[in-house]
């Protein structure tokens, strides 16, 4: 959107700094998507849960444990089986490259930061993991989590993490642009996708600070079929290609042979 479209102009007319001008516009944007946002409501094609075991092991040599926790992405939301979610994705691709990945998966379909800060404390694991994969923050952002609430609730989910488990590397699945999200229409889709922009810049800005964390981003570039996301039958959820291509960069944003005491910083990932 260029500095002519309506974001420039209302720093123009209002004299705002542009983080202040992209809430303002979300707000207004969303306020215009209300027809429409419950329109996506009633009409969104609600799938559920991969209803399989939520651990197993893959791959032969050195050992490795991967905890998945968040939301539906790490419960299997838009694929048929865990075996096509994309934490067991990543798994298989840890062990491709000569690990016996042991994985354990925590995601619940609609979770938000909150709800994962309280399932990470009370969690019990078979042992600590070495890597720790979250996918928290669509749920944030349609139910409308502030971005203070987000803050602070994320610093508490860094400070749990390496309380619990002090020598895991975590890895962060960036907030997707839901500005590409096929269900959503306009201008509802561009509000969603400021206010996860929003989301993930303060993730990452956090996630700077801590030695052993990582961030990914995602974005989603129609320009690049091959690398583009691919989304289930709901329009809201990657399906299983999908998933396998953010397995592929999440993967590719770690260096094994360094676990867990460091980690190489990824510059992103396009999918």
């Amino acid at each position: 959107m260029s500095e002519k479209a309506p974001l420039g102009v209302i720093r123009r007319l209002f004299g705002v700094t542009k983080l202040r001008s992209s809430a303002l516009t979300f707000w207004l944007l969303l306020f215009l998507s209300i027809p429409v946002a419950l329109w996506v409501r009633l009409r969104a094609l609600r799938l559920d849960e991969a209803a399989e075991d939520r651990r197993g092991i893959v791959g032969r040599g050195p050992p490795i444990r991967l905890l998945a926790a968040g939301d539906s992405i790490i419960a299997g939301v838009g694929v048929e089986t865990v075996d096509q979610s994309l934490p067991v994705h990543l798994a298989r691709a840890l062990a491709a490259q000569g690990r016996t990945v042991h994985w354990q998966l925590h995601g619940a379909n609609g979770a938000d930061i909150s709800e994962l800060c309280g399932d990470l404390e009370n969690l019990v694991v078979d042992a600590a993991p070495d890597i720790v994969l979250i996918s928290i923050g669509v749920n944030d952002v349609t139910g409308l989590t502030s971005l203070r609430q987000w803050h602070r609730r994320f610093k508490s989910m860094l400070s749990l993490i390496s309380v619990r488990w002090p020598e895991s590397v975590l890895i962060f699945a960036g907030l997707p642009p839901m500005n590409k999200f096929p269900l959503l229409p306009q201008p509802l889709r561009t509000a969603l996708g400021i206010r996860s922009t929003q989301l993930d810049n303060t993730t990452q800005r956090l996630l700077n600070d801590v030695s052993d964390g990582i961030h990914v981003p995602m974005s989603i570039d129609s320009e690049w079929p091959e690398q583009t996301m691919t989304f289930s039958a709901d329009g809201f959820h990657p399906d299983a290609a999908g998933c396998k291509r953010w397995a592929g960069h999440l993967v590719t944003a770690l260096k094994l042979s360094d676990l867990p005491q460091s980690i190489t910083k990824s510059s992103g990932a396009n999918l």
